[in-house]
């Protein structure tokens, strides 16, 4: 799979900014395309219970709703035009219960979808989370979560979180393109057992061996947890040897609160230190 087409969800938050810098940075190193997807702020529609009781709606406020995403859709544009890319901007406002899907539908247009960490307070906080749960789990495509405010290159060294499980391969498939552009990667597997979980007699050489066809250099690294959980130790991992680009599958079914998926992808996912590709 190449990159040439790459989804970047904007709310207007404080990192919105430089999630759209990283995937403009992310279209100029693939030659690809940017679809900005600009959230405004969400609100509930009054609908009262009571027999006989009307739907409330505030016009109004769908209305300024609807601007406010015009508006950061025009800002994402103008970003954009700067940067050199090819792009557009498209705008999207609706009840929290149409969000995820509305991501869902625009990040299966793509290759790769981006953005910021799930959750957060306030209007920017639940359009982030509505992204990242819409596009994880309804696109079929692979997810890249940037750490708050991150603006620092992506990819140039890549760790990739392996167990043996199929997310596990799923998004180091994903991830190829980046792996391919690094030239290298490295393999972190925690608590290792031969022969169990699809990691081979020897933990991490038969998938690092399928890895270097693709021309790659590969490094296996296993690790004993030593008191931490698996996620703690993956994060130390990668901050040691100043990964930027943290590759891992995820998965569940329900929302990100009510623990969609496996501890160690939820806790990584939750205060992300660096770049995060995630598939479902």
């Amino acid at each position: 799979m190449s990159i040439k087409t790459i989804t970047v969800f904007v709310d207007g938050g404080p990192a919105s900014d430089a999630r759209l810098a990283a995937a403009c940075e992310m279209a100029l190193k693939h030659d690809a395309h940017v679809v900005a997807v600009a959230f405004a702020r969400q609100f509930d529609m009054g609908v009262y219970a009571m027999p006989g009781a009307e739907m409330a709606m505030d016009l109004s406020a769908i209305d300024t709703a609807r601007a406010e995403a015009k508006e950061l859709a025009k800002h994402a544009e103008a970003k954009m035009q700067a940067a050199g890319v090819s792009a557009d901007a498209r705008w999207a406002s609706s009840i929290a219960a149409g969000l995820e899907e509305t991501a869902a539908r625009a990040a299966r247009h793509s290759d790769i979808a981006v953005v910021g960490p799930a959750g957060g307070d306030g209007p920017a906080g639940e359009a982030a989370e509505a992204a990242f749960e819409g596009a994880l789990f309804g696109s079929g495509r692979p997810v890249l979560m940037l750490p708050e405010g991150w603006s620092k290159p992506i990819g140039t060294k890549i760790m990739l979180c392996w167990d043996g499980s199929h997310v596990a391969a799923r998004a180091l498939q994903d991830a190829m393109p980046f792996i391919k552009a690094a030239g290298a990667v490295t393999i972190a597997i925690v608590d290792p057992e031969p022969g169990v979980d699809g990691t081979g007699e020897e933990p991490g050489a038969d998938i690092a061996t399928v890895i270097a066809r693709h021309g790659v250099k590969v490094e296996v690294k296993t690790m004993a947890r030593a008191g931490a959980s698996v996620a703690e130790r993956l994060m130390a991992t990668a901050e040691e040897m100043g990964a930027d680009l943290m590759v891992m599958g995820g998965y569940g079914h329900s929302r990100l609160r009510e623990a969609i998926f496996s501890g160690v992808s939820r806790s990584v996912l939750e205060a992300p230190t660096a770049p995060v590709l995630v598939s479902h």
